[in-house]
């Protein structure tokens, strides 16, 4: 039976040639399809998926991941060729299918869809060298080689351009299979509708009218959204505003920190709200910072004629305490060093104000005043403690005996209380704590955070507990779930959204500032706690073994 007589056979025709009754429902059906056909009424592309078509990672990303040998043919590969090998028989295509028809019917459409998988084996053929061995015999895959068909076959995996077809609704069609696709862990923007001939800007509108569920959210943006224009300024006016500090971690490695970042989420609708959060978090610059201080001083709640001693270990670096000395020099207080104290300095000064930046937890700052005073039983985080030790006995029995005040820009109240206990305890019966900002304020924790709804906002705050507690049980295997769970969103489960120029408490989701060199789980803060480490990695990274060995 030859096309031309299929395509234009009549219903009785068939019926006899296929011996069935001429008012079987599927007599018809196939009739109303060869009718279509005779009219060129064909499926069209709805979606277009190639393992090249598979966006690279960012370049720190993709050399920690690959131990400093990026490749970015590979990368993806093995989520692509696993989904491949299934779509490339029948039965997984029909599954494959069967997922993308009952999305469909969430959106309340049912089109015809048909797939075409282009098998990697009609791309290139599987080559292998022979060679002919010193006895005359030939070798046809001489085990010593590279293995050529490795290469034809990595060769075709690559040239393999496969499509969905539809014969309707064929904006929906494509986001069902972009929604198949990302639950097997595949994304293949801006090719799998540039090649469908759609546009961004056709689609944009079907994304809008996506169910609001959690399963949809992730396709009302595009999988590339960071990509976009709108997207870009974002991430450009967020490098503004956090320069003073990524710029000092590396001229290059920093900034790039705030699009990898966000990359790292790989869900659209994740990183919009990721660009909120950070546009949301409150950053202190030096102004800033000064004019608190000069706020306490103006209403009195801290003494311009005490002496003020930056709280920081009496050797060693302390590199937020030094800037926040070097910052406070326009005060015109008297600025000194713990250790050039005598006890007659602090009597005449009548008090003395010991200042940092921010106080979270207050369990850093506990620890070295308990070690001054000889207490260390009381530090609940030993490396905390100064190494030198105890003041001496006269410096301590003058600071009890004089007001002390502990003047921050922000601070919370847990560690107010924490450090006020033991002052008593350690007979500082003359303490305060003073601070510009009060950290409980829902302004300056995800409590405020809203996002554009509240469905958005949860599902971001879960995946940052979840990465949390991931990143602190890998680190900590020895604590407990429940520890983890609490800490996952900052010490102490403050879940505090406020970062300085020049350093970043712990009171921070952990996600944002934790870093991860392990091929198997990399992960790059946004405002690192450790910078040196990040970019030490990233160098050591884009160096060959042979330049590795050398240093």
């Amino acid at each position: 039976m030859g096309d031309d007589y299929l395509l234009f056979a009549s219903p009785r025709e068939l019926a006899a040639r296929f011996e069935v009754s001429k008012d079987d429902p599927k007599l018809a059906e196939g009739c109303a399809l060869l009718a279509r056909l005779r009219n060129r009424d064909l499926p069209k592309r709805a979606f277009a998926f190639a393992r090249r078509f598979i966006p690279p990672p960012p370049p720190n990303y993709m050399v920690l991941e690959s131990v400093g040998q990026p490749d970015r043919l590979n990368w993806g590969n093995a989520d692509y060729e696993a989904v491949n090998d299934i779509l490339d028989t029948e039965e997984g295509k029909a599954i494959f299918i069967a997922d993308v028809e009952a999305l469909l019917s969430e959106l309340n459409v049912s089109p015809m869809v048909l797939m075409g998988v282009q098998s990697p084996r009609r791309a290139a053929g599987t080559m292998n060298i022979p060679v002919l061995t010193r006895d005359g015999g030939i070798e046809r895959n001489p085990p010593w080689l590279f293995e050529g068909s490795k290469w034809s076959n990595a060769y075709a995996l690559n040239k393999q351009t496969s499509f969905v077809f539809a014969d309707g609704d064929l904006e929906q069609v494509h986001l069902a299979t972009e929604r198949a696709f990302t639950k097997r862990n595949l994304s293949f923007p801006p090719s799998s509708w540039m090649l469908a001939k759609f546009t961004r800007e056709a689609l944009a509108p079907f994304r809008a009218a996506l169910p609001k569920t959690e399963e949809w959210l992730p396709h009302h943006l595009e999988p590339d959204y960071l990509e976009t224009g709108a997207a870009r300024q974002r991430v450009e006016a967020l490098q503004r505003k956090f320069a003073s500090l990524l710029n000092t971690i590396d001229k290059d490695i920093g900034p790039s920190l705030v699009p990898t970042w966000l990359w790292q989420l790989l869900d659209s609708d994740l990183q919009e709200s990721a660009l909120c959060l950070l546009e949301y978090f409150s950053f202190f610059e030096q102004r800033e910072i000064i004019d608190g201080f000069h706020s306490l001083v103006e209403q009195e709640r801290v003494r311009k004629d005490y002496i003020w001693v930056p709280l920081r270990p009496i050797k060693g670096e302390a590199g937020s305490a030094d800037q926040l000395t070097y910052d406070l020099g326009e005060l015109a207080v008297d600025l000194r060093a713990l250790p050039s104290l005598t006890a007659r300095d602090i009597e005449e000064a009548k008090g003395i104000v010991f200042f940092d930046d921010t106080l979270n937890t207050g369990t850093q700052a506990a620890c070295l005043i308990s070690s001054w005073f000889g207490a260390t039983h009381r530090c609940n985080h030993p490396p905390d403690n100064d190494a030198v030790g105890a003041l001496p006995t006269h410096i301590q029995e003058a600071l009890r005996k004089v007001p002390v005040v502990y003047a921050l820009h922000s601070a919370h109240p847990i560690g107010k209380a924490t450090v006020t206990a033991l002052a008593q305890d350690l007979g500082l019966t003359n303490f305060t704590v003073a601070s510009a900002l009060n950290l409980e304020d829902p302004r300056f924790t995800l409590a405020g955070f809203l996002a554009d709804d509240t469905v958005r906002r949860e599902r971001l705050v879960a995946k940052l507990q979840k990465k949390g507690e991931l990143m602190l049980k890998r680190k900590h295997s020895e604590w407990e779930t429940r520890l983890c769970e609490e800490r996952a969103l900052g010490y102490g489960g403050m879940k505090l959204t406020v970062a300085y120029r020049h350093s970043i408490g712990s009171g921070i989701p952990i996600a944002l500032t934790a870093f991860s060199d392990d091929p198997t789980d990399v992960w790059l803060p946004v405002l690192p706690r450790k910078p040196s480490s990040v970019v030490q990695a990233i160098r050591n990274a884009h160096r060959s073994p042979r330049q590795l060995a050398a240093q």
